[in-house]
């Protein structure tokens, strides 16, 4: 293989688009095998990727609803040492050594598997998960929450933003965020709150159905625009990306998107997170091998570069499919231009853990040829090209959440129209009552909210380049006082019912049981929350004013999460 090898490199072009020119370079480490466990792991990746001339790496630090870093939220997994801190420890590395590496945090997002942690997502709220029309919560390739539940796609995107909030990485990274296939997405409540979106009664939808299909492809979309904007808010450079959907041939033209395995049948409409702008980097696992389906694969690459909408492409490769000299070849394919002239920005492989397949077609492991050969044909290291969008930004974006001002439930179903710049949007809020429009042009828009009830409100405004703007709305009106500042509730007799809006949490639960702090004011929940406040959480609470010991507290409360605070 070696000799086969020497002789391809010496035939096989540079692969820089031009030489020297900014271009991602990124290996898929995932977490079932080998890659960032020990400090020795994360020091021997660090050392091959850098060998192989890479600038990126996209780690699995969430496989099964478990956690390669200090989670606020999930279990530590199993087979870390207590104490060691994988992606601070990587961070550290990647970051101050040189040449930098970029890293990216993977985390599965739908799939979960089967964790038997007390504390597990699976343990505490098996209600979240997806089902099949038979009531079956396996699918074949892996057990998922159902992003139609407001409960799982709450706590999935919160478990997201945790990682932006509380470790220096480059990006976060979506994988499995779709449904399991056409016969998945029957969760009790989704299917509820379809029915209540089509005015029905009850029913059980055909899975054919194609108001059915949007539905659920709405529900993943809310969850990618969600984490997206709530991203930007806290670290307005920090990149999202997902590992998307690539199954069979390509699509031949535009038009055939919509037969794709990946819209039909997963609902991943990822072109239209490209469109929307709501993915910073689109990585599609395009793992084909050479000898069998290299057209597929080409129609893909074609696919996908024609189809980035001023974001970036990288070309997933299969390298664990291909012997070394095979996964060359379709490199090199990756930098040529498409008909339209278009190029990809990047290039990942999948994976760390599997190099290369020899002659008999059998995987290896950790194979020193195949950094070898990479570090030949990118010989130099080049920079991961500047998110411009980001770092020279011209649009902003208008993020908000929706409450019952009685109930502060989310005002599910209600419809946001924006108007503004020329610009009329629709969209309506997910199951948290979130509603996000992201890349709008600077300047003045309205907000028109109606909800299923028939309240309506309108407010005004303004976006700002590379600025998220919040604007949260409480529907109807309130038996309690609802007051906007703290120094309020001084003047509030005991046992007044308020409402206190928009306030940040300076100390959060030290569980999912207890109270919080916001400002001087404590907050005291009853009963058990799905998932803790933490600090730097905005927070709407409704609750009996109390005074004890000179300090204010709301008693009985009810908090709802509708913003967080930057990151400092």
């Amino acid at each position: 293989m070696r000799h086969l090898l020497s002789i391809l490199l010496l035939v096989l072009p540079a692969f820089a688009i031009p030489s020297g020119e900014p271009q991602l370079r990124a290996i898929w480490v995932d977490g079932f095998n080998e890659g960032i466990k020990t400090p020795e792991q994360v020091d021997t990746l660090l050392a091959r990727v850098r060998q192989a001339g890479l600038n990126a790496v996209v780690v699995q630090v969430r496989k099964s609803a478990d956690a390669y870093y200090r989670s606020h939220y999930e279990p530590r997994a199993s087979d870390i040492a207590e104490g060691f801190d994988p992606l601070a420890y990587l961070i550290e590395k990647a970051h101050r050594e040189k040449p930098y590496i970029q890293v990216h945090t993977w985390l599965n997002t739908c799939a979960v598997g089967r964790n038997r942690h007390p504390r597990s997502l699976q343990s505490r709220f098996p209600e979240y998960l997806t089902l099949s029309d038979m009531g079956e919560d396996y699918d074949g390739e892996a057990t998922k929450i159902d992003p139609g539940h407001p409960g799982a796609a709450d706590w999935t995107f919160r478990v997201y933003l945790d990682v932006v909030r509380h470790y220096d990485v480059d990006g976060i990274h979506f994988d499995f965020v779709r449904y399991g296939g056409e016969r998945w997405g029957y969760n009790p409540v989704s299917i509820q709150r379809y029915n209540e979106r089509r005015g029905l009664s009850g029913g059980f939808p055909f899975f054919k159905s194609a108001k059915f299909k949007q539905w659920r492809r709405d529900q993943v979309t809310a969850l990618v625009r969600k984490t997206y904007l709530y991203a930007m808010t806290v670290n307005p450079k920090v990149l999202v990306s997902a590992a998307t959907i690539t199954w069979g041939n390509g699509p031949e033209t535009d038009e055939t998107w919509t037969r794709s395995a990946a819209y039909s049948r997963v609902y991943q409409d990822w072109r239209g997170w490209m469109e929307e702008g709501i993915l910073d980097w689109n990585l599609p696992m395009c793992y084909f091998n050479e000898q069998k389906y290299a057209r597929w694969l080409d129609n893909w690459m074609r696919f996908v570069k024609d189809h980035q909408y001023e974001h970036y492409a990288g070309i997933g490769l299969g390298n664990f499919l291909n012997p070394i000299e095979d996964t060359l070849r379709q490199v090199q394919r990756v930098w040529e231009p498409t008909p339209r002239g278009n190029r990809a920005r990047g290039i990942c492989f999948y994976s760390y853990a599997t190099t290369n397949t020899d002659a008999q077609s059998k995987e290896q492991k950790h194979n020193p040829a195949f950094y070898e050969a990479l570090g030949k044909v990118f010989g130099q290291w080049v920079p991961v090209p500047p998110a411009v969008w980001k770092e020279k930004p011209i649009a902003g974006h208008i993020k908000g959440t929706i409450l019952n001002a009685e109930t502060l439930d989310a005002e599910d179903h209600a419809l946001v129209t924006l108007n503004g710049a020329g610009l009329e949007r629709e969209q309506y809020v997910d199951g948290t009552g979130f509603f996000g429009f992201a890349h709008l042009p600077p300047g003045e828009y309205t907000l028109h909210v109606l909800t299923r009830s028939g309240l309506s409100q309108s407010v005004k405004a303004k976006v700002q380049a590379g600025k998220v703007t919040t604007r949260n709305l409480l529907m109807g009106t309130s038996s309690a006082k609802v007051v906007k500042k703290v120094g309020a509730l001084r003047r509030l007799p005991e046992g007044t019912p308020v409402v206190l809006t928009e306030q940040a949490v300076t100390v959060g639960m030290p569980g999912t049981v207890g109270e919080l702090q916001v400002g001087e004011v404590t907050v005291r929940v009853p009963g058990e929350l799905p998932l803790p406040f933490l600090q730097g959480d905005v927070v709407t609470v409704k609750g009996t004013l109390r005074r004890e010991n000179g300090k204010i507290v709301l008693d009985g409360a009810k908090a709802v999460l509708v913003d967080m605070l930057p990151k400092r």
